[in-house]
């Protein structure tokens, strides 16, 4: 009665219920508070489950009598289906063993091609890095050797500057008017104003000199006379006060400046140095422009032509014409140099 209870109470019509015992179904039939079980049950089963086709029934048979037979034939059976299910079970094993070397492969693949880039990346900073630091040593050595420059520059600059400060000295009357004429016009400027240029001033001061009377120009060569005469003293002056070092000094840069071509100042001549004498050719230029020979010079005044004609004079002499002026040299030369001798004791010995 349980079972028919249970049953009854199912909304689900399905042939397990349909093929229940006959006493079941009629049970349910009669009790069931439900309508549709009743309705289900009261059915014949017939009639709600028809049979099946006698073919289909009967092809399945012989479909499970052909198996058994091939399993019967072929004395293997259940053994079979394992073996096949082994080599299934080791197939998909070497599917997925397979899978998962080639995805470690493509990782490993992944980890190259990065280390690759990495690399690569490395080595294009070191070489920026280096291409950096390469063209940081050149601009330094560049740096370096221009100073190096400057400083050769400034060091021949310095050897052609004197550090000495000689009195100037007054050529003509010009000068001293535009001298006097340049500090009028600093002392006449407004404060805060700014001095007109050299090339302004002159064209001014010529204009204003070239309007000075006679009596103007005579007061100023009396001042030029003046002037010289106070150059002279005041470089006499100055000159004592110069020691046999300083003179030398002064002299190598007077010459570097001749050489430069940037002057034509004479060597200054230290008090009681002895004087070289004079070489057989100056001697000989010296005897000519004395007694003005004019066999040798001619009707020339210019200094230039004038050494010119003498240098052609004196390669024309024989060589007993030019002894006599060889021997005066030798002689003179052996005197100087007992001279400078005893002249550089002393120096030493006052130092």
């Amino acid at each position: 009665m349980a079972l028919a209870r249970t049953l009854a109470h199912s909304h689900i019509r399905t042939p397990a219920l349909a093929r229940a015992p006959t006493l079941v179904r009629r049970t349910v039939a009669s009790s069931s508070p439900f309508p549709a079980a009743r309705a289900v049950f009261s059915t014949s089963h017939a009639s709600q489950f028809p049979p099946k086709p006698a073919g289909e029934s009967t092809q399945r048979k012989k479909k499970e009598t052909t198996n058994l037979a091939k399993s019967a034939g072929s004395g293997q059976g259940s053994r079979a289906d394992k073996d096949r299910a082994k080599r299934e079970r080791e197939k998909e094993q070497q599917r997925k063993r397979a899978a998962r070397q080639a995805a470690q492969a493509r990782k490993e693949r992944e980890q190259e091609r990065k280390a690759q880039a990495k690399l690569r990346k490395e080595r294009e900073q070191e070489r920026k890095h280096k291409a950096a630091e390469r063209q940081k040593e050149q601009r330094e050595k560049a740096r370096v050797q221009a100073q190096r420059q400057k400083d050769k520059a400034s060091a021949e600059r310095n050897k052609l500057r004197s550090s000495l400060k000689p009195p100037k000295r007054v050529t003509n009357k010009w000068q001293i008017f535009v001298n006097e004429f340049i500090q009028e016009r600093k002392r006449s400027l407004p404060a805060g104003s700014k001095m007109p240029t050299i090339t302004t001033l002159v064209p001014e001061a010529k204009a204003k000199y070239a309007q000075l009377s006679s009596s103007e120009l005579s007061a100023l060569d009396q001042r030029v006379d003046q002037a010289r005469a106070d150059y002279e003293r005041q470089l006499a002056e100055w000159q004592k006060t110069l020691t046999p070092e300083m003179i030398r000094e002064e002299n190598l840069v007077r010459y570097r400046r001749r050489r430069a071509g940037l002057s034509r100042k004479a060597n200054l001549h230290i008090p009681g140095e002895p004087k070289r004498p004079m070489t057989p050719f100056f001697r000989f230029c010296t005897e000519v422009r004395e007694r003005q020979d004019r066999d040798v010079l001619g009707d020339e005044t210019a200094i230039t032509e004038q050494s010119k004609l003498l240098a052609r004079a004196w390669k024309a002499l024989s060589p007993e014409q030019k002894k006599s002026y060889e021997d005066a040299f030798k002689a003179e030369n052996e005197e100087y140099k007992a001279a400078k001798a005893a002249f550089d004791a002393q120096m030493t010995a006052s130092a």
